[in-house]
């Protein structure tokens, strides 16, 4: 995938990049209310980017926009950090798989050297907090190093309200021991599976750790809807589906550039609701933001496949089975009929699914993996679209009986159906990858 942001730091990277450290930092402590001016005169820059910033940040659930009234950091909830630990714990250990077979030896040195430390006890001191934030380092590393550039943004999602666990333990807390073997053992030896399995130990362990804590928490439920989504029928969301859909149909063709005055005459829709429609399409992937310059439509790379269909298969038998756990009569039939519906033409029937998967999501009741399937989704839809109009491959995933699913109500086995229709998901990716070089 594109690097989201321009290697040239621009004001709005800079605003972005100061307010997530202090919110990560709680030095704008959970729940505190905010404005832009405020913002823009006390890191001494422009409201411009200052606005830029807090719509990414509020992408990432770290502020609340509160319409006419500013913006608040968003509290530390029970179901907030119950989200997030359940969705690391899935992410968690195929980062660690991927990152022990690939990383170089310099990057797994310091790796280790990061995550090798001798913090037993969470002590509210500059010390703890100093290497919280060297362990945050590590991951983003380990992430970087897997070499999967889609795991790179979702641990980027989680990582800010990782950060912000800190606030849930009190001085004191005992933390859990490292498990055996070392880091230092794991990459020398690069034994993917034993790492794998000390990844899940670990964050297990901390969630046994955590879970006692929450009590004293707020606890509201998880939020509607999706982040930096403009309400389903406003203008902005007229102008993220019409666009959405002519990108993953191949009308708007990958390296396309494109410019919100032209959009905005041709959508017939003001400036504003396009420029909201493609800052949502750039964090979906779809297109990538060139400061100064407008937008490109993205390409989608043989790697961009593999990444995305490996991202996919670890996320779908957790999305499916908390959806079959919590999804209310209503979702369930809104599913089959999305699941099941036949379609006119590839991207109707890309379109189908694609809600659907976003309705799975909602349906889940974790709001965190609700934002990881929205940045996946989009190149999913792609590629989806992409083999509807190829040759059929050798290979054919049996589809999930969603009517079955909903009828037995067993998440277990709602996980286990969908990891082998993932796993044969990943045999077409890898035959379209190769037949997309055959034939070039």
């Amino acid at each position: 995938m594109p690097n989201r942001r321009s290697t040239m730091l621009s004001r709005a990277d800079e605003a972005y990049a100061l307010l997530r450290r202090r919110i990560t930092r709680c030095e704008l402590a959970p729940g505190t209310a905010v404005t832009a001016r405020e913002l823009a005169a006390d890191l001494g820059l422009g409201l411009t980017p200052v606005r830029e910033a807090l719509t990414q940040l509020h992408r990432e659930r770290l502020v609340v926009t509160m319409p006419r009234r500013g913006y608040r950091v968003a509290p530390v909830t029970a179901t907030g950090v119950r989200d997030c630990l359940e969705v690391w714990a899935v992410i968690r250990p195929r980062v660690v798989a991927l990152a022990v077979g690939r990383a170089s030896p310099e990057a797994a040195q310091r790796i280790c050297a990061l995550l090798d430390d001798d913090l037993r006890t969470w002590a509210d001191t500059p010390s703890a907090h100093g290497t919280l934030e060297d362990r945050s380092r590590a991951w983003s590393l380990m992430t970087a190093e897997a070499g999967n550039g889609l795991l790179a943004d979702v641990y980027r999602l989680l990582d800010g309200h990782l950060l912000r666990l800190r606030t849930v333990l009190p001085h004191g807390t005992p933390l859990p021991a490292p498990a055996a073997p070392t880091w230092t053992e794991l990459f020398a030896t690069r034994d993917t599976e034993r790492a794998a399995h000390r990844a899940t130990a670990e964050i297990e362990a901390f969630r046994a750790t955590v879970r006692p804590l929450l009590d004293r928490l707020p606890d509201p439920g998880p939020p509607v809807g999706e982040p930096g989504d403009a309400p389903p029928g406003s203008l902005a969301d007229s102008a993220w589906a019409a666009l959405r859909r002519r990108i993953i149909d191949g009308d708007l063709a990958p390296g396309a550039r494109l410019t919100e005055r032209a959009l905005s005459a041709e959508l017939g829709l003001g400036i504003t609701p396009v420029r909201e429609a493609l800052a949502r399409l750039d964090h979906e992937h779809l297109v990538l933001t060139l400061p100064r310059a407008g937008y490109v439509v993205t390409t989608t790379t043989p790697q961009d496949v593999l990444d995305t269909v490996q991202m996919w298969a670890c996320l779908a038998p957790t999305l499916v089975g908390l959806a079959v756990r919590h999804a209310t009569p209503d979702e369930a039939r809104r599913i089959v009929a999305l699941m099941t519906s036949p379609a006119d033409d590839p991207a109707g029937l890309t379109e189908n699914r694609s809600r659907g998967w976003r309705l799975v999501a909602r349906a889940g009741r974790n709001a965190v993996l609700g934002d990881v399937v929205g940045l996946v989704d989009g190149p999913l839809s792609r590629l989806f679209a992409l083999l509807l109009t190829r040759p059929a491959s050798l290979v054919r995933p049996v589809p999930l009986d969603w009517e079955r699913l909903f009828a037995e109500r067993d998440p277990a086995l709602a996980r286990a159906r969908t990891d082998r229709y993932a796993a044969a998901l990943d045999e077409v990716a890898r035959w379209a990858v190769a037949e997309g070089s055959r034939r070039t």
